[in-house]
């Protein structure tokens, strides 16, 4: 009886599906054509005969015009792949990683570059932030595509003076905030880093789990933060004052 339960255990464990892992990998690295781009919060890119793939470490905040955005239209016809190493798909069957085309050339920084786009509050498993970071910046110093009206980027004072004036107009929102944190503090597990002087009502930045590990190891005394001029990224929503939430320790930066 024991040896019965022993072969239906292992039978089970052969047959039966793997619980979902954060990525899996793609069933095949072959290139495919871009049909059309549909330019929406996750930016797809439509095939002819395959699913659509949402490209990984970008986004196009919802409620801005898509007049800007049409420039991303010059990838239609483009065959792209991502690199059999690294054709990982994520739960929703997309890719993962960088995608590629051209010489060797990374999608999501052509459509940095041309404004079409911006970093997502989570990078590419294999990306490069140095790299994405500078191609944003172009087209931003060259106000280009979101870039031309980019009500996203703010201070932590003017998001608050929306966000007191009306919350929904804050609410689920994606913002790029540059300011200085005047403290931070740890509640149980989680670290907070605050913006101002009253958590009531100032901007907080709440380091996820996920991100704690990281953020540890590049901040190990993270007291050091405190007056420095950071960007930050991310959807805001509200506990107590306006929270934004840390996912990806690569997108929080100082910067001078």
């Amino acid at each position: 009886m024991k040896r019965l339960i022993s072969l239906l255990a292992l039978y089970l464990l052969l047959v039966m599906p793997v619980a979902a892992k954060n990525t899996i990998e793609a069933p095949n690295c072959s290139q495919s054509t871009i049909e059309n781009i549909t330019l929406r919060e996750n930016i797809r890119l439509n095939f002819v005969v395959e699913n659509s793939w949402a490209v990984a470490g970008l986004i196009r905040p919802n409620h801005l015009s898509n007049t800007a955005l049409l420039k991303a239209t010059f990838m239609v016809g483009t065959a792209v792949w991502q690199t059999c190493e690294r054709s990982q798909l994520d739960r929703y069957g997309n890719p993962a990683g960088l995608i590629y085309h051209g010489d060797n050339q990374v999608l999501q920084i052509d459509f940095l570059h041309s404004g079409a786009a911006l970093i997502a509050p989570m990078l590419p498993v294999d990306a490069d932030a140095s790299t994405f970071f500078t191609a944003e910046s172009e087209a931003r110093i060259a106000q280009i595509g979101l870039w031309e009206s980019p009500s996203f980027f703010t201070t932590s004072a003017q998001l608050i003076d929306l966000a007191k004036a009306n919350r929904n107009l804050v609410r689920g929102r994606f913002f790029i905030i540059r300011a200085k944190p005047v403290s931070i503090r740890k509640i149980g597990s989680i670290l907070y880093m605050n913006y101002g002087d009253n958590f009531r009502d100032d901007l907080t930045l709440e380091i996820s789990d996920r991100a704690l590990r990281g953020f540890k190891k590049a901040w190990p005394d993270p007291e050091v933060l405190i007056g420095l001029k950071t960007e930050i990224r991310g959807y805001v929503d509200f506990k107590n004052g306006p929270r934004m939430i840390l996912r990806d320790v690569r997108t929080l930066r100082v910067i001078p």
